[in-house]
């Protein structure tokens, strides 16, 4: 670092201290902080801050933004997010609750580049619906195929508003350019229990019944062991629980976990692939949210997985 000019002599009995990185809201090029090395001088009157050097910004320059300007208007997205498709993908298209891997660069009006997966090598993964990124991108992103390649301008109101998030300055226009390289749709919630044959429900001492829709050739679950079921709960006819909202099954401790003795009792003879229809008695419910008094619950539970 070299100073051309000679500033103690202007400035004597003074703290000076030199800072590299962005300064605070009084220097700015253009309305914009300028990275670089700062000497900030305490004593006397001003308070005086000067920029020694500009440093380089990243190689990422970006031209979107200010060239190849389209002829017409882009589609627009209900809330206002305007797109492109640069490769259309294939297969089937992200939805609400699907989670989605992309890679994405991202540009200020400028043409800056202010932020790329790209660039660190690591995709990113977010779950649409799931307030994880800016609502433009789950609107921009909805509808994408794997293998899709999409360039959305996202208004301030879909972005970050009037508020500043790290080199992006209040109330900015955002530019990216995303492809999609996954896509794990949301599952299906069923509609109804399976159908059973009526003869097939087998009654257990304790008040359980039983009916097996799909008998299971794997392991049987282990006390204290983990186990991963899907399952749906009825109640008159109507679905009041479910796994599906989820992306997997869900993982507890057989035998140690707080869910209901009944559905315990239900699972000791499963194996793994098997599926299970069981009325559950009050008793056998434990403290079971929402169950009418003296009302039976029919559990229908699929065993994914259990620990060796």
């Amino acid at each position: 670092m070299i100073l051309t000019q000679p500033l103690h002599k202007y400035r004597p009995n003074c703290v000076w201290t030199v800072r590299c990185g962005r300064p605070g809201a009084e220097i700015s090029a253009e309305g914009r902080p300028v990275l670089g090395c700062y000497l900030t001088i305490i004593g006397g009157s001003p308070t005086l801050i000067t920029l020694l050097f500009a440093l380089s910004a990243p190689a990422l320059a970006g031209v979107w933004p200010g060239e190849n300007a389209p002829d017409e208007p882009w589609p627009q997205t209900e809330g206002g997010v305007s797109y492109l498709d640069l490769a259309a993908g294939e297969g089937q298209a992200a939805v609400d609750g699907a989670s989605v891997e992309v890679h994405y660069t991202g540009f200020l009006e400028d043409g800056r580049v202010f932020d790329s997966s790209v660039k660190r090598g690591k995709t990113l993964s977010f779950l649409i619906g799931g307030h994880q990124v800016i609502p433009g991108w789950e609107e921009g992103v909805t509808g994408m195929k794997v293998g899709g390649k999409r360039r959305l301008i996202i208004p301030p109101k879909l972005g970050y508003g009037q508020r500043s998030a790290g080199p992006i300055p209040p109330g900015s226009t955002l530019y990216f350019e995303i492809e999609v390289f996954g896509i794990i749709l949301p599952r299906v919630v069923p509609t109804a229990p399976g159908q059973v044959d009526p003869d097939s429900f087998k009654p257990q001492k304790s008040g359980l019944i039983l009916a097996d829709l799909v008998v299971g050739e794997g392991r049987k679950p282990k006390s204290g062991r983990r186990v991963c079921v899907d399952y749906t709960v009825w109640q008159d006819g109507k679905l009041i629980d479910h796994t599906f909202g989820s992306q997997t099954c869900r993982w507890f401790r057989y035998e140690n976990s707080p869910v209901p003795p009944g559905l315990v009792e239900g699972m000791a003879t499963m194996k793994t692939g098997g599926t299970r229809q069981m009325r559950i008695p009050a008793e056998l419910l434990k403290d079971t949210p929402d169950v009418k008094k003296n009302g039976t619950l029919l559990y229908e539970v699929t065993l994914v997985e259990a620990d060796e």
